[in-house]
């Protein structure tokens, strides 16, 4: 795509996001910066392949557009993710730069899924947050993938995910209610990811 592409999207629902891969061949600055077609916030973060739980970069204030640059001293895919703050939504035009060798829509409607090399479970965003968070998991292989949440005294108080899922990166969203459909309140909980021998927990704030 040579030195920079521009791409329109759209996220239209709480539960919405896209995904993007951008291939790296040679050590150099990624420049990302969206334009946000209303006074909604939608925020960016950029993974790296070896590590889908973790973000890179990142450009979550209310600015627009939300822009941001990154030194890729490592080669190989880089994932972005747009999404809606505390479920925004919005148009929006995502700029990106920087010597790119491929620039590529990876949503689930395509057929470049995003399959990772690892389970891992990533933290929650927004933290702290109210009203609703979203949390994201990383499949390399079919399985069986449970997420739960407890609170600070270890009962479980909500399930929100217990599917075989395919291989992929999925992103939950939790709305700070419990099993019977009622709000929760304020303070630490944790949620539990468990897929074969992977476990792995994580500790979230829920604020009012």
């Amino acid at each position: 795509v040579g030195s920079g592409v521009n791409v329109s999207g759209t996220i239209s629902s709480s539960s919405d996001d896209d995904w993007y891969y951008i291939d790296v061949t040679s050590p150099g600055n990624i420049n990302i910066s969206v334009a946000i077609g209303s006074s909604a916030d939608l925020d960016w973060f950029l993974y790296h392949e070896s590590n889908l739980s973790s973000w890179v970069a990142r450009g979550y204030t209310v600015n627009n557009p939300e822009a941001g640059s990154y030194n890729a001293t490592a080669t190989g895919r880089y994932y972005l993710w747009v999404d809606g703050y505390n479920g925004a939504t919005s148009g929006y035009t995502l700029s990106v730069s920087g010597g790119l060798a491929k620039f590529t829509n990876s949503g689930p409607e395509k057929s470049d899924r995003i399959i990772p090399e690892v389970f891992s479970l990533g933290q929650n965003y927004p933290n702290p947050f109210n009203p609703t968070t979203s949390i994201q998991v990383a499949v390399p292989e079919k399985a069986l993938v449970t997420l739960e949440i407890y609170d600070i005294t270890g009962r479980k108080i909500q399930t929100l995910l217990n599917d075989e899922q395919e291989p992929g990166v999925y992103t939950v969203s939790w709305d700070g209610t419990n099993q019977f459909g009622e709000k929760v309140s304020s303070g630490i909980y944790f949620y539990r990811m468990a897929a074969g021998k992977f476990i792995q927990t994580r500790r979230m704030m829920l604020l009012k």
